[in-house]
């Protein structure tokens, strides 16, 4: 049977003819010069410092060339034009909260660049020179070109030695490296070090295709780093805004969302990939006035599928304020489709503090470490919370409990637990009594909304109610 298979194995690789096989082919890389790209883009790339920048008559040591110390100046970067007005972008870190910069331009001139406005969610600054100069914008390209193995050219001001630029591919799209509530960033090899933020990276015909802007190393090593770029579409929309508004517009729709998990769409019949669960929806904003809760399950937005909730953070914040749109959802276990217009999300101030409080009767609960008492009318209109609110107010949540780490505060009421509809602090105790050993889910209200969270109890609590007076 063994010369059997041999023999079958080796009739598949003898040609049929008696004519010799070719000489196998040698893969060779292909030659790449990047002299004319380099030439194109290093016009529009500038370097940044929020001081008087190293002085360039300054005598270095004697010493070895891996001794030299990078020239000391409070913050370094780069930055590229994007106008022939004068206006440049950069990243918002570089800035060290300056309102100003010194600007080298590729001439090696220097002058003096205002900052205009900020985005802090996506780390990007526009400013603008204060005087009247010659510059080269840079191309935009279009995202959807984008793919992994694509070359690039990265230029930026590593150490503060000035304008050079290094090579790499792209080795992945639309990462998520947790510095923001956007992240989106190209993953590239090109080679980056302390002063290439801000700086631009292009692909091989010079047009612009990101923003280089952070990253990760586990040690010093030059090849165990990556780097991180902002994408080409957001700087356009985020620079765009800047200008336009000085702050970038983005929709607001009034809900707090996540992932599904398998337990959840289970429970919740939902499908078994792609949607975010609804956990929170703030009063008056436009999902609220829509009518879509706590524990609804959205599966679309505006025509186009939920797939994460990071993507459909993207969907809402990139949709135009005032636009109509249609959101799909699954509502009680029921498919509903809503019509609405998102407004403009812009810089929401904080929630006041809710005063510690003094009650007659309160219970504290262990598996939260937050103490309730029963929501009464006047409590609710001295503190402006809705008088026609039945439940549990919680009146003292330490910050470090589970409840807070959710989003949770003091003031917030708990209105349900696992569907069962709750009137006053006694109904919380038998609540959680009867699902201790199960996952519980919390329907609140209060000065934040809606709200709608879940909590595995720990097993084996031996007490789980502490009656207080």
């Amino acid at each position: 049977m063994a010369s059997f298979l041999l023999a079958g194995l080796l009739f598949l690789f003898l040609p049929f003819s008696g004519q010799a096989l070719p000489a196998p082919k040698t893969f060779c890389a292909p030659s790449l010069d990047f002299t004319k790209t380099a030439k194109k883009v290093l016009p529009s790339v500038v370097s940044l410092s929020t001081e008087q920048p190293f002085d360039e008559n300054t005598q270095l040591s004697d010493s070895a060339l891996s001794e030299i110390q990078a020239p000391k100046v409070q913050s370094l970067g780069a930055g590229f034009f994007i106008d022939k007005e004068g206006y440049l972008l950069t990243n918002n870190h570089v800035l060290n909260n300056e309102e100003e910069a010194t600007v080298r331009l590729f001439d090696e001139s220097l002058c003096q660049a205002k900052v205009i406005a900020k985005d802090k969610k996506t780390d990007i600054a526009l400013l603008k020179l204060t005087e009247k100069k010659d510059v080269i914008p840079v191309q935009f390209a279009d995202k959807k070109t984008l793919q992994i193995g694509n070359w690039v050219l990265a230029a930026g001001n590593p150490f503060g030695l000035g304008t050079s630029v290094t090579a790499g591919i792209i080795s992945a799209l639309s990462r998520d490296i947790k510095t923001g509530p956007y992240d989106d960033f190209i993953q590239i090899d090109a080679s980056l070090s302390q002063g290439n933020s801000g700086g631009p990276l292009f692909d091989l015909d010079g047009n612009l295709i990101g923003m280089n802007t952070a990253l990760f190393s586990l040690n010093k090593s030059e090849s165990s780093r990556i780097g991180f770029a902002i994408p080409v579409d957001m700087i356009k929309k985020v620079a765009f805004d800047l200008k336009r508004y000085g702050f970038v517009r983005r929709g607001f729709l009034g809900v707090s969302f996540k992932d599904l998990d398998l337990s959840t769409r289970t429970l919740l019949k939902a499908p078994l990939k792609g949607g975010v669960l609804i956990t929170a929806i703030e009063h008056n904003s436009p999902a609220y006035q829509a009518g879509i809760k706590p524990k609804d399950i959205l599966l679309s937005f505006n025509q186009i599928p939920v797939l994460n909730s990071r993507q459909f953070a993207h969907l809402v914040a990139n949709t135009e304020p005032q636009k109509p749109i249609l959101v799909d959802l699954l509502k009680n276990k029921k498919h509903e489709t809503k019509e609405l217009l998102l407004t403009s999300l812009h810089e929401k101030t904080s929630y006041r503090p809710f005063p510690k409080l003094n009650v007659k009767k309160s219970v504290y609960i262990p598996l939260f470490q937050g103490t309730l008492t029963t929501a009464e009318e006047s409590l609710l209109l001295k503190f402006n919370l809705n008088p026609k609110t039945n439940g549990a107010l919680i009146v003292d949540l330490p910050s470090s409990s589970k409840l807070a780490a959710h989003g949770v505060r003091a003031g917030d009421i708990i209105i349900a637990i696992n569907e069962y509809e709750v009137k006053s602090m006694e109904d919380v105790v038998y609540l959680l009594k009867t699902f201790r050993h199960k996952k519980i889910a919390f329907l609140l209200d209060g000065v934040g909304g809606l709200r709608y969270l879940t909590l595995t109890p720990e097993r084996n609590r031996k007490k789980s109610i502490e009656n207080e007076n």
